[in-house]
């Protein structure tokens, strides 16, 4: 596939006949910008018609696509295996789009890897796959951010460091976070998902591990009213999310786990809904078992709570030590049991 003149080298015949759909990447939807349809060898071409630097995605179907990176103006040629598109394809022309593969390519072999060892374990020793996967989750994010903070270094003015960063420290690496907001909006002022990762570094800067935690003081579905400071002496995980995020709700089961796991223990979790519509607040409340304290403004995104504590996106969280200091933002998966952990037992 040459983009700019896109002439088509999709090595499979499986492509015959189909519609090839070129669309940006969106947030919430992709947008189809183009399209044509393959000849009976599974050949196609398609103008260039990116215009500004993004993400892009090629794709025959929901299960073969490329992602790809453009400027406007490349002219791209795209080989791999129309049945096996998003794994085997290769891409000459563009730069960003091979430091993209590079990146998703390591995390695929690793996750294969570890997901390999893990489905080994779970089979002979069933007992143990549970602190097993733990322990894999773990050296999956070490070794994703070992990998990140390489690749970052060996490309700090590309686009796809953003990409990269999602899996850094955000407490442990903000050195390198600020850094590479600096370099990025220097190059791409204008760029969408460079603007979102300054407001995100912005965020970061403004309340950093060590410093203490703006007061909430907001009430309960009840109409109690709850402020953080009366929960010092406790290890407090202050948790931001709605009832329409779905994200959100996908992460509660394990925000559950995690609170029935340390409740008791010095420990309390502080929902902060940014919800505007109390019914369907409570409903997920109820829905989701959230057993923990909860409380909104019902502002949405005008919570004063998720200004003072720069939220930029949710969920989103905030672990605070028993003096009110910050401990760690934005915490999940493993990492997140592994830090509320730590956080415990240092405050027993």
């Amino acid at each position: 596939i040459t983009y700019g003149d896109w002439s088509s080298d999709v090595c499979s015949s499986d492509l015959e006949n189909k519609i090839i759909y070129f669309e940006v990447v969106m947030n919430d939807k992709d947008s189809v910008i183009d399209s044509t349809r393959a000849d009976g060898n599974g050949k196609f071409q398609l103008p260039n018609a990116s215009s500004k630097l993004d993400y892009y995605l090629l794709r025959s179907d929901d299960r073969n696509l490329a992602y790809l990176i453009l400027k406007g103006g490349e002219s791209i040629h795209i080989n791999g295996d129309a049945k096996n598109l998003d794994k085997t394809y290769s891409v000459t022309g563009s730069p960003e789009t091979n430091e993209l593969l590079e990146l998703r390519r390591f995390e695929r072999q690793l996750s294969d890897s570890l997901n390999h060892q893990y489905t080994v374990i779970r089979d002979m020793a069933p007992e143990k796959k549970d602190s097993a996967g733990m322990n894999l989750q773990r050296l999956y994010e070490e070794a994703m951010r070992r990998f990140s903070l390489d690749f970052i270094k060996r490309h700090p003015a590309s686009i796809v460091s953003l990409s990269a960063s999602q899996y850094l420290d955000k407490s442990k690496d903000l050195s390198v976070f600020i850094e590479l907001d600096s370099v990025l909006r220097f190059n791409y002022p204008v760029n969408r998902y460079v603007q979102e990762f300054a407001s995100q570094v912005y965020g970061l800067k403004l309340l950093p591990v060590g410093s203490t935690a703006p007061e909430i003081k907001l009430k309960t579905p009840g109409g109690k009213e709850v402020m953080l400071s009366s929960l010092r002496g406790k290890i407090v995980l202050v948790d931001f999310w709605a009832s329409w995020c779905l994200p959100c709700r996908k992460e509660n089961p394990r925000m559950v786990e995690l609170y029935d796991k340390f409740k008791g223990r010095d420990f309390e979790m502080l929902g902060v809904s940014l919800d505007e519509d109390t019914v369907a607040w409570k409903e997920a409340i109820s829905h989701d078992h959230l057993a923990w304290i909860q409380v909104s403004e019902l502002k949405k995104w005008e919570s004063k709570a998720a200004n003072d504590y720069a939220v930029q996106e949710i969920p989103f969280n905030v672990l605070i030590d028993r003096n009110g200091k910050i401990l760690a933002k934005g915490l999940h998966g493993t990492e997140l049991e592994v830090e509320v952990n730590k956080a415990v037992k240092g405050a027993l």
